[in-house]
């Protein structure tokens, strides 16, 4: 079966969702796929990628005198 979705976005519940590893999961705005839909899409994947707290050195040292 073909998707019929971009890369990184899934349909659950017939709800789209932008899903991308260590990166935060957003609901899309424009639940249709269109002009709006792209331009959404696009602004997300321009942002520059967010750096996961958890593999950084400070913030497993961090996450160690927490626990």
């Amino acid at each position: 079966m073909k998707n019929d979705t971009p890369r990184y976005v899934v349909r659950l519940k017939g709800v789209l969702y932008f899903k991308r590893r260590s990166w935060p999961t957003r609901k899309f705005k424009a639940q249709e796929i269109g002009p709006a839909f792209f331009a959404e899409y696009a602004t997300i994947l321009n942002v520059v990628a967010p750096q996961p707290r958890a593999y950084l050195v400070s913030g497993l040292v961090s996450s160690f005198y927490r626990s």
